[in-house]
């Protein structure tokens, strides 16, 4: 089914780009070989951005692949090294933060640098057909969709939908003590955050890559006033949920071991025994 869903996609892609878009991604690990060096390592391509960031902020910035030469080379295909999704904000253009030229970063930019399914698509796309080996979701200081998040309130037309995207951002934001004008900037990192978690957890296509070490999931912040962005410790959130998730399996156990499970906790249990098994030995 899975096969058959790539190719419906590549179909789709190859009908709405045209012919070059079809021939650039019908085999893109082939097409990434055949000009005989291998792409960065998420390792290599996280650094990569990190270092173009730095040149930026410290205004030494190089401006690379912007010639006519490396336009044309692009025309007939791209191989971006990573793909960065972050806000729309007009003072947040990843290619120029990150010091990066043509065809280097996949972009994806919507208010909020939330993850709803168009979103999702896109990176879907980079990841899948592109070949990226770094995502990263990065928010940013004085942030207004955070800002309108947080105050709350009433808004109408699409507006209200996407920041009902940020929601969850909110409550985790609150539940940490965060409130009056130290919400909004807790919004704004609590959102990077669950936004990065829910594609590793919630996105298939980002997780099977994850599992299988050809996609590295980041998270980041960029501080508008000095321009350095700061990467989030993702890893410890993930190991601060597995724990969670371990003691709540460990809670359903003792429960069977007492004859006090109803059926809706043994289907837990059983959904969640395979995958936590070596952590409750």
């Amino acid at each position: 089914m899975f096969k058959t869903m790539t190719a419906a996609a590549a179909l789709f892609a190859a009908a709405v780009c045209g012919p070059a878009f079809a021939s650039e991604n019908a085999a893109p690990a082939a097409e990434h070989h055949a000009a005989g060096t291998a792409g960065p390592t998420a390792e290599e391509g996280l650094a990569r951005l990190m270092e173009g960031n730095q040149r930026f902020v410290k205004g030494a910035s190089v401006h690379p692949g912007a010639t006519p030469e490396r336009r044309a080379g692009l025309a007939g295909g791209q191989k971006p090294f990573a793909a960065v999704l972050a806000c729309s904000d007009s003072r947040v253009p990843p290619e120029i933060l990150f010091d990066q030229g043509l065809g280097d970063i996949f972009t994806v930019r919507v208010a909020g640098n939330v993850a709803a399914l168009p979103e999702q698509g896109s990176l879907e796309y980079a990841a899948e057909h592109l070949g990226v080996p770094v995502l990263m979701v990065l928010g940013h200081t004085g942030c207004g969709a955070a800002k309108a998040a947080a105050a709350g309130g009433r808004t109408e037309g699409a507006l209200g939908a996407l920041l009902k995207e940020l929601e969850p951002a909110v409550r985790s934001a609150k539940a940490s003590g965060a409130k009056g004008e130290s919400l909004a900037p807790e919004v704004v990192e609590a959102n990077v955050r669950l936004t990065a978690l829910k594609l590793m957890k919630n996105n298939a296509i980002v997780r099977r890559l994850s599992a299988e070490g050809r996609l590295k999931v980041s998270a980041a912040v960029y501080d508008l006033a000095t321009g350095e962005v700061r990467l989030l410790d993702l890893e410890k959130d993930l190991r601060a949920e597995r724990k969670a998730q371990v003691a709540a399996m460990r809670g359903l156990l003792r429960k069977f071991r007492d004859s006090g499970l109803d059926d809706l906790e043994r289907s837990r249990l059983l959904s969640g025994l395979g995958e936590l098994l070596p952590e409750l030995n």
